[in-house]
């Protein structure tokens, strides 16, 4: 039974040149996990509504390539999953609760390693100006790596991000 806010859309004209993937990505931040409207004072994750999504192609059948629907749902998950973490203001999402977010997503994916560095250790090891900027907020500074290293790789791929956990000053940086 849907409750208040549940949604199902359906999106037509999937087809090799629009397929499904990127379709679900903008469903999935058309419909956040977190906003200050509706998680006001509740856990990011709390109260979180349900949102199905059917793919209809160019001929108005259903989609139902597996691969293609698994793939879709994996974009929209991981889209959903950084919109949160974006879209969650410092008081709600510490530091500390940003590195246990990162250590839950890697607790569920094989092979993924997560090591951080936190507070002094940052300045040990040649990270000075991201210590004495983070020093500034109520908990340590803390520099999180996840790390996937398969055996088949055939070649090396780094993908860097950042995760502002709390009011930087000046320009916004996570616009």
């Amino acid at each position: 039974t849907p409750s208040k806010g549940d949604a199902h859309i359906v999106v037509a004209g999937v087809s090799a040149a629009s397929p499904a993937a990127p379709l679900a990505a903008a469903v999935a931040r058309a419909f956040p996990l977190y906003t200050a409207k509706t998680n006001a004072g509740r856990p990011p994750t709390e109260g979180c509504r349900t949102v199905s999504v059917s793919f209809v192609d160019d001929s108005g059948a259903l989609l139902e390539d597996t691969h293609a629907l698994r793939a879709a749902e994996a974009v929209a998950q991981g889209v959903r999953l950084a919109c949160r973490l974006v879209d969650t203001p410092p008081e709600q999402l510490s530091p500390g609760e940003f590195v246990d977010e990162c250590k839950k997503v890697a607790s569920e994916l094989d092979g993924v390693q997560v090591s951080e560095i936190v507070g002094e250790q940052l300045r040990e090891q040649g990270y000075g100006g991201l210590h004495a900027v983070g020093r500034a907020a109520p908990g340590p500074p803390r520099l999180v790596s996840m790390k996937y290293e398969p055996s088949s790789a055939t070649e090396t791929v780094a993908l860097v991000g950042k995760g502002i956990t709390y009011d930087t000053g000046g320009l916004s940086l996570k616009s």
